[in-house]
């Protein structure tokens, strides 16, 4: 109230009166709420940002602990050999310890495009890939650094498995990477080689999360296999198939046969007690439960 009190004076000041008066007072109020609320959020993004940093630094430092304490157990190293390496690997460090990439923003940045516009920075740049992890944390804020800080400190620095967790944060997973292999359309002023270069990318991508050597022909032609029978199959089987992984396509065949010859012998027991032995297929009465009773001796076979 004392602010609009302060507004009314300095209206009054002015010689405005009335109505006229009131919309000035009204105008003014606003623009002050507006710059109270900027400063408001200002404030919170700054407060957000030291605390990224903080999460950071407190991460860095735990990994060079643990990277230390690994030197210092390590039996195969004699201390000479142990200094040269600390030595070489500080050296780097020190070369590359801020790398001149802008941070990830997800809210313009695609995190696949990123990462590999950061491994071939890298890769110029003759980084150690045991560093890849340390220099790519520093590019991280808000939910992508929640990921890394979250990781064990094992896994904070293995690149691969921070690149990992990293696109299964953001739903680029297998799966997400084979849609978009399928459904990508060529981007505004792409040129055909870019888009091609980006098809290529989505596919390395979907053959490395399923384990598939990209150098063996007969490896990416089982994994089209598996995607197909998979698609063919109805929905209870999928779900069966997937959550026992099957890593090739003769483990869905093996699986699949399997559980159609458990699905016949409930049938013909079924079919008995409910006395239609005259049936020559199993009833639908057991469909919608067979993979329950299946799924005690089938658990056993993943």
């Amino acid at each position: 109230m004392a602010d609009v009190e302060r507004l009314i004076k300095a209206g009054s000041t002015l010689g405005l009166a009335g109505e006229e008066l009131n919309n000035w007072v009204t105008t003014q109020w606003a623009e002050q709420e507006k710059k109270r609320k900027e400063e408001i959020d200002m404030l919170k993004m700054e407060k957000e940002k030291n605390w990224e940093k903080q999460q950071l630094v407190e991460k860095e430092l735990e990994l060079e602990r643990l990277r230390m304490e690994r030197q210092v157990t390590s039996p195969s190293a004699s201390p000479a050999s142990s200094s040269r390496e600390h030595e070489d690997h500080s050296s780097r460090r020190s070369l590359a310890r801020s790398p001149k990439l802008p941070c990830f923003d997800d809210k313009q940045d695609q995190i696949d495009s990123y990462l590999l516009r950061f491994e071939r920075y890298a890769a110029v740049c003759g980084w150690d890939k045991s560093d890849w992890a340390i220099h790519l944390s520093a590019l991280l804020k808000g939910k992508a650094l929640e990921v890394y800080t979250r990781l064990q400190e094992d896994e904070a620095l293995d690149y691969d498995k921070c690149r990992d967790a990293l696109l299964r944060r953001y739903n680029l997973t297998q799966h997400g990477f084979l849609e978009k292999f399928r459904n990508s359309r060529p981007e505004a002023g792409e040129r055909m080689s870019q888009f091609r270069t980006r098809l290529q990318t989505y596919l390395d991508k979907w053959l490395h999360l399923a384990g598939k050597d990209k150098t063996r022909p007969e490896d990416i032609m089982d994994l089209f296999v598996m995607e197909q029978l998979i698609n063919a199959c109805g929905n209870n089987l999928v779900v069966f198939l997937k959550e026992r992984k099957p890593k090739t396509s003769d483990d869905i065949v093996e699986l699949a046969e399997k559980i159609h010859r458990c699905t016949w012998t409930i049938g013909s027991v079924l079919k008995r007690v409910e006395g239609h032995e005259n049936r020559t297929e199993p009833t639908t009465s057991f469909v919608s439960f067979r993979l329950k009773i299946c799924r005690g001796p089938m658990q056993k076979m993943t």
